[in-house]
């Protein structure tokens, strides 16, 4: 059963200092060769040239260095447990979620200190991933080097959540890119891809 299963990866990054669109450092080789007309046209797009160390170390998106200043960085930017549970449509069940918690220690999984952002939900390959809230596609990333593998990013306002505050939502561990396009407005439940 193990071999069918892959692991679905809904992180869940609560900051306003994160940059919408652009910065991954293979994001940032694609867009200075050719331009990304519909990242520039999103409300907040930073160039991938202005986005510093800094940020791509609280996303998970910086090569090179890491383990305790990367979690420093991720703490001091509100990367921390919410004790937030999730909440399933029409008392929904959701089966073996790693954790109910957000940000939780993985130190004990990796070579140095680390913290994973996201709760992973082992599902057959091929099951449809879905949008966690209203929101707008403003981020696509291979991730080659990482262990993340294809991942969509979401944009959420304050409208759409509820929230007092923006909200990103990461799918990762996907199957193939997303034919959703970067701009694309999405509802909740709506299909961002497929397990990988």
């Amino acid at each position: 059963m193990k071999n069918v299963r892959k692991i679905v990866g809904i992180a869940l990054a609560m900051t306003l200092m994160m940059p919408a669109a652009g910065f991954a450092k293979d994001a940032e080789m694609r867009l200075s060769s050719s331009s990304c007309q519909s990242c520039e046209k999103l409300d907040g797009f930073v160039p991938p040239g202005r986005i510093n160390d800094e940020i791509r170390k609280m996303v998970g998106k910086y090569k090179g260095g890491g383990g305790a200043e990367n979690v420093a960085i991720q703490k001091a930017r509100g990367v921390i447990e919410t004790y937030l549970t999730p909440n399933f449509i029409a008392g929904g069940d959701c089966p073996e979620i790693d954790s109910e918690k957000w940000a939780i220690d993985y130190t004990h999984k990796r070579a140095s200190a680390a913290l994973h952002k996201g709760i992973d939900i082992p599902q057959q390959a091929g099951t449809p991933i879905r949008a966690v809230a209203d929101g707008v596609v403003v981020g696509k990333f291979e991730n080659e080097y990482n262990r993340k593998g294809i991942e969509v990013m979401l944009r959420h306002t304050p409208e759409q959540t509820g929230l007092p505050f923006w909200t990103y939502s990461q799918y990762t561990h996907l199957y193939e890119m997303s034919p959703l396009p970067i701009g694309a407005k999405v509802k909740m439940g709506d299909e961002i891809g497929n397990t990988g």
